[in-house]
């Protein structure tokens, strides 16, 4: 298929965040070039990931083309609890959400947490459930590392993913001998690395900024336990990846994630995001390997739930009849 990129102005270019300028500017430019490709080709069906700005875009094309718009809600365009005020909050762009809601013709969520949400918005609505697809089967990668225990997290460095949580367990825990790898960039990097030289925790904690896919999976190939005690979660698909190499899980209790992640069974899911929870959690996956080994075989069967294969039916029934003549 043809694919076109737009180039966004306005947009946060260091981490790679959208500001409500470039959405704007995202939508008018996608409007204009979606109903010039439509003029030269037939289109038998609009998908819009994200509400927002991406769903404005479908449901105006749909009208404009005469096709059927799916909509798909990911997480943080429609909540984020560490938002106390700004876009989420304002009564225009929650309005907007409400008439993308209304005119889509289906509606999909990334997860039961979602879909709940979605409804918030627009009771009436049938939305189905279509967790996002582990990309592959992870690599065979074996033997772990020898030098102590080791935590990952692979995340976007923002305030919502409770990174700054993780850093103060691990300085409460300073009498086993823990580390810490962190995968991933994002503006609370250097507020982070402070937090952990003030903590005395900084030669624990590894900042290793945006890797590639291979070097990820070695991250957590080498890795004890996968830690993201996230505020709020969509779905987590780092989570998935995680637990599709063997690595028992601890998140938090609110979000996506907990479609797939059974406390005590394949992870741990904190009572509250706070230090004292998550150190509590560390310190009783490192003193129980059996634990651990448990979870993370239940882990790997769970995974393999989320390959494209076993979810193609789940697909196929939501878009069935879209692209019929």
């Amino acid at each position: 298929p043809d694919v076109l990129r737009l180039g966004i102005r306005f947009r946060d270019r260091r981490y790679h965040y959208a500001t409500p300028l470039s959405m704007l500017m995202f939508a008018a430019l996608a409007v204009w070039h979606g109903w010039r490709m439509g003029r030269r080709t037939r289109v038998r069906a609009i998908h819009a990931f994200h509400v927002f700005p991406s769903g404005l875009v479908g449901v105006i094309l749909s009208r404009l083309l005469g096709a059927p718009c799916f909509v798909t809600a990911v997480g943080a365009e429609i909540y984020d609890p560490t938002r106390d005020s700004g876009y989420h909050s304002n009564p225009l762009y929650r309005g907007m959400i409400r008439a993308v809601l209304k005119r889509a013709d289906r509606l999909s969520a990334i997860s039961s947490d979602i879909a709940g949400r979605v409804l918030g918005f627009h009771r009436g609505r049938s939305v189905d459930v279509l967790p996002p697809p582990l990309p592959a089967a992870p690599p065979a990668l074996e033997g772990r590392h020898e030098d102590g225990f080791r935590l990952c997290s692979v995340s976007r460095l923002a305030r919502r993913k409770g990174l700054a949580v993780t850093i103060r367990a691990l300085a409460r825990l300073r009498e086993l001998p823990m580390s810490y790898v962190v995968v991933g960039d994002g503006a609370e990097r250097e507020s982070l690395a402070s937090l952990a030289e003030s903590l005395g925790v900084v030669d624990r904690v590894d900042f290793r900024g945006f890797v590639d896919r291979a070097t990820k999976y070695r991250v957590l190939a080498d890795s004890d336990v996968f830690v993201l005690p996230s505020y709020h979660e969509g779905f987590g698909i780092c989570y998935m990846e995680a637990m599709s190499m063997g690595l028992p899980v601890i998140a938090g209790p609110e979000g996506g994630h907990t479609d797939f992640i059974v406390d005590g069974e394949n992870g741990i899911l904190l009572p509250g995001i706070g230090e004292r929870e998550l150190s509590d959690a560390l310190a009783r996956l490192y003193h129980d390997p059996g634990l651990r080994r448990r979870m993370g075989a239940a882990n790997r069967r769970r995974a393999e739930d989320y390959l494209p294969s076993n979810l193609r039916r789940r697909y196929m029934a939501h878009y069935s009849g879209a692209a019929d003549p």
